[in-house]
């Protein structure tokens, strides 16, 4: 009996090891994601899977001209849009509801695991405009 709970023991703190490991890869990977906005541009992101909003938030005060969002869940919608964010209620695994060359930054940070097509993903970046010196172009982060 007390090897199964030295077991248990030993399982929960691997545990709660990945876990803090995981937290601060993500932590990390915004830091890297808000850097990689200069401040004040002139541009327009789009943040999908931008959940509740909170990072968005974090996009648009680095100084963007305009950010939206697209979300699945009527919740995290419901949220965002409390926070002043323009959310469309979309499933990435199909296309986006925008135009091609609408935006000159797609942010998507922890979302490509979700995604059943990756391939059909990318794809749906042609709403990023063709790369300019402003233009930073797609961001998907995963690791």
């Amino acid at each position: 009996m007390k090897e199964k709970s030295k077991i248990t023991v030993l399982k929960s703190r691997i545990s709660q090891k990945l876990l803090d490991l995981q937290k601060s890869v993500d932590i990390e990977n915004r830091k890297v994601i808000l850097d990689l906005l200069e401040e004040k541009q002139s541009v327009k992101v789009l943040d999908c899977g931008c959940g509740t909003g909170d990072f968005t938030i974090k996009i648009a005060k680095k100084g963007v001209n305009e950010v939206y969002g697209i979300e699945l869940y009527e919740n995290d919608i419901k949220s965002a849009k409390e926070k002043g964010i323009r959310v469309l209620r979309a499933d990435l695994n199909t296309t986006f509801p925008f135009r091609d060359n609408s935006f000159d930054v797609v942010h998507s940070n922890q979302v490509i695991e979700h995604i059943h097509n990756t391939d059909g993903f990318i794809l749906t970046m042609k709403v990023v405009k063709p790369e300019t010196e402003i233009n930073k172009g797609f961001v998907a982060l995963r690791f």
